[in-house]
C-alpha cells in the first residue's frame, strides 16, 4: 500500500478475566493488587497505593482463597518490624503466570492492530463514505 497521509496514534488494550460458571473470579485488578502486595510486602500498603480500602483488598483475597480452596497470603503479625503479607508459593506462581499470559495477549493484540489498522489501512478505511467537501469550503 502507499504511504499514509497521517500518523494515527491509537492505544490498543486487551483485558483478560478468568471466569467460573459465569462469575469473574480473577482479572487485572486482583492481579495488580497481588503483585503490589508481593512488591511491598503488605496487603495494607498495596491497597493504600492503589487507593483501595483495606477491607476491599481483603475481600478480594478471601474471594480468591475461597474459589481456589487455598491461601494466597502468608500473614506476619506485627512486632518490631511491623506486620506484613507475603504471597504463598501457589499465589506467586499463579499471579506471575497470569501476568505472562496478559503480556502475550497484549503483544498479539498489537500485532493484529498493526496488521488490520496500520496507518495506511486507517487512511483507506476513513476514505469509505467520507463526506465530500462542500462548495463553500473551497
Amino acid at each position: 500500500m502507499g504511504a499514509s497521509k497521517t500518523d494515527y496514534h491509537y492505544e490498543w488494550m486487551a483485558r483478560i478475566r478468568m471466569k467460573l460458571n459465569g462469575e469473574a473470579i480473577y482479572g487485572g485488578g486482583a492481579s495488580h493488587l497481588l503483585i503490589k502486595t508481593d512488591e511491598l510486602g503488605s496487603l495494607h500498603a498495596a491497597a493504600k497505593e492503589m487507593e483501595m480500602s483495606y477491607r476491599k483488598a481483603l475481600r478480594i483475597v478471601k474471594h480468591l482463597e475461597a474459589h481456589f480452596d487455598r491461601p494466597f497470603l502468608k500473614k506476619a503479625i506485627g512486632g518490631a518490624g511491623g506486620g506484613g503479607s507475603e504471597l504463598t508459593d501457589f499465589a506467586r506462581a499463579f499471579v506471575y503466570r497470569f501476568r505472562e499470559m496478559e503480556d502475550k495477549v497484549l503483544s498479539y493484540t498489537h500485532s493484529l492492530a498493526d496488521r488490520y489498522f496500520s496507518d495506511a489501512e486507517m487512511d483507506r478505511l476513513l476514505a469509505i463514505d467520507k463526506p465530500e467537501e462542500s462548495l463553500s469550503d473551497s
